[in-house]
């Protein structure tokens, strides 16, 4: 079957690439509304996404600026959802679709708005990524600190046996990006706050080097947005649309382009 690089009429409007496509999909394909879609894996989440995507582009359904961002957790997913647009799309409208991961998104909106995020959280410029799991660090990376890096409270936060009493392996997931961060940092800090507060400043301003993993990028793409209303309406003014790919298994938190708002985190 040619792609067409022409409009189609919404009305004359086919699914590209199967033979049809089921009364529920096909409404949520068209639909000029929000849709959320929960199914199982194998499901066919993601060809839906693709038709919605074929939709939007050849019909000319998609407001202006026309273009769709796609965001998935996983770089295999991003690619694929990626290919199946352009099998279905004319080159003309493939090329207003971007598929990225979540990790790629984030970077992207540190690396261009980055120098706007309040003093206490902004990174270098030349900020350096790690992975603190990484084998190097034989699974101990976060146990480290907490033993012999991050160093005892002030007595109005705990002792350094409050500090021990952290479990490393929640350390990251629950203290360090498991919430939003405050603003003006942490106001009467628990010891676990304490300690993930002492993690981000020595990561921010206090090393040689600025480093951050990429749940802590994600974290500051989530305060970005939520206090700079210039990297908001830039978002606003390049998509149009905005496509998220198996989110179901992350706690980031999201944030929702067309509302405006950041919604709570998926389990």
């Amino acid at each position: 079957m040619a792609l067409l690089s022409r409009r189609v009429h919404p009305d004359d409007w086919k699914p590209v690439g199967v033979e049809a496509l089921e009364a529920n999909a096909l409404k949520v394909v068209r639909s000029v509304d929000n849709q959320s879609v929960i199914a199982g894996p194998g499901a066919g989440k993601t060809e839906l996404l693709a038709q919605r995507a074929a939709y939007l582009l050849q019909t000319g359904t998609s407001p202006a600026p026309r273009r769709i961002l796609a965001i998935s957790f996983k770089r295999d997913a991003a690619t694929n959802l990626a290919a199946r647009v352009h099998q279905r799309c004319h080159r003309n409208h493939a090329g207003r679709f971007d598929s990225m991961t979540f990790d790629a998104f984030a970077k992207g909106l540190i690396d261009r708005f980055g120098q706007a995020l309040p003093e206490r959280w902004r990174p270098r410029p030349d900020y350096e990524i790690f992975n603190p799991y990484d084998p190097m660090y034989r699974g101990q990376f976060f146990a480290d600190f907490l033993s012999q890096q991050v160093g005892s409270p002030p007595s109005s936060v705990g002792t350094y046996a409050d500090i021990q009493a952290i479990a490393a392996k929640t350390f990251e997931r629950r203290y360090l990006v498991g919430s939003p961060l405050p603003l003006d940092g942490w106001m009467n800090p628990s010891p676990a706050q304490w300690a993930a507060d002492r993690f981000w400043q020595l990561s921010l301003h206090e090393g040689k080097k600025c480093v951050l993993s990429f749940p802590m990028i994600g974290r500051l793409a989530e305060l970005l947005l939520r206090v700079n209303p210039m990297a908001r309406d830039a978002l606003r003014l390049t998509y149009s649309h905005l496509f998220m790919d198996e989110f179901q298994d992350t706690t980031q938190i999201q944030y929702d382009l067309s509302e405006g708002s950041f919604l709570a985190p998926i389990q």
